[in-house]
């Protein structure tokens, strides 16, 4: 009987998830960690996408891996066959988990939900977008078919809240927020007399800031997050219609990224001239890179000077906060406040949502 059984060929069931990650950078990385270390047996990780290359398991022999160290077999990465490939072999549902802040990527992303695929994001370019596809997504967000929570404040349970809010009912009718990490701790650093350069160095180093430093003090970092809440609070604001200071001086605009560390501190003294007549010696108050969604619709971030007495103004290095007025929120705001940047955070809160995605039960579509 033993030896007749060794005889039959394995019957493996199909995965409950299949897996594609875009993006292995820092973030990448530390998802992959913790898809090896605790995903389950069942899910299958089919490809790990770069700038150049996808990634696919070398033998298609029905054996699954969660391991990336198994994804050896190299081809030019195409972002338009990846449903293909995570399709090849039967599974239960497909996830395709985006880590990037890539233009290219996110256009995909209104198509890959219409083709029934799950989806994780860190990039916040396809839910902020003023094009056709955002009312997809944000409804995606709210089916629990798009997983959102890393694009606003590194996994903080604001996409979350927003969410229940919207579901019963609620009327958002203001919400006031610091946003970004690198920037809260750039604007910390200089309440405290830091250059600018160098405040955003220690950001750069630290892992908090984008590759291009002019993306976090652009400002239009904030603004997208803002896009984002509005609209899963029910308010259709447009990314352009936003009153957003930038605090990149003009001449930096059109050094090249290769260039911008070396000469950042030629522009000290611009990036300052934009806190001065805020108070940022007034041991009262302090300065705050802040977000707004007030409750004519109207959507504002920058520079802000809040007496210290404001627990806005208590958050501290890279801690994001978010105060949200609703109907039944309007005399005590709901708060939710903790670190808004990080690896391990961010990979933490990516890991959630596809845990979450793997719990729920798939919807016909």
């Amino acid at each position: 009987m033993l030896a007749l059984e060794a005889r039959l060929p394995r019957i493996r069931r199909a995965p409950a998830l299949a897996v594609a990650l875009i993006g292995p950078g820092r973030v990448g990385r530390a998802l992959l960690d913790r898809i090896a270390r605790q995903a389950p047996a069942d899910w299958a990780l089919q490809a790990i996408i770069d700038s150049r290359w996808t990634y696919r398991p070398s033998h298609d022999d029905g054996c699954w891996t969660t391991d990336a160290r198994n994804l050896t077999k190299r081809q030019p990465h195409e972002l338009a066959r990846l449903p293909e490939l995570l399709c090849h072999r039967a599974s239960d549902r497909q996830v395709i988990i985006d880590t990037t802040a890539s233009q290219e990527v996110a256009a995909c992303h209104g198509q890959w939900v219409r083709q029934g695929i799950d989806l994780v994001s860190a990039n916040k370019l396809a839910l902020a977008d003023d094009g056709p596809d955002w009312p997809l997504l944000i409804e995606a967000v709210r089916e629990g078919r798009y997983g959102a929570s890393a694009t606003v404040g590194a996994g903080l349970p604001v996409i979350d809240s927003l969410n229940r809010l919207h579901a019963a009912g609620e009327t958002v009718t203001e919400i006031r927020a610091v946003l970004s990490g690198s920037l809260s701790l750039i604007c910390e650093r200089i309440d405290n007399g830091w250059a600018p350069a160098q405040a955003v160095q220690e950001a750069g180093m630290r892992g908090l800031s984008e590759p291009d430093p002019r993306s976090d003090l652009s400002g239009l970092d904030v603004a997208r997050k803002l896009v984002i809440l509005a609209r899963l609070a029910g308010v259709p604001l447009q990314l352009s219609s936003i009153r957003q200071q930038s605090l990149v001086p003009e001449p930096l605009k059109g050094i090249e990224l290769s260039e911008i560390v070396s000469r950042l501190r030629e522009f000290d003294a611009d990036i300052l001239a934009a806190f001065e007549p805020l108070g940022r010696d007034d041991g009262d108050s302090r300065v705050l890179y802040q977000a707004r969604l007030e409750s004519n619709g109207i959507g504002r971030a920058g520079l802000q000077s809040v007496n210290r007495q404001d627990p806005m103004a208590r958050i501290s290095d890279v801690d994001n906060r978010i105060e949200i007025r609703s109907d039944c929120y309007e005399s005590s705001p709901l708060v939710i406040e903790g670190p808004g940047a990080g690896v391990e955070v961010t990979a933490l809160a990516l890991w959630s949502d596809l845990v979450r995605i793997s719990r729920c039960e798939k919807s016909g579509r």
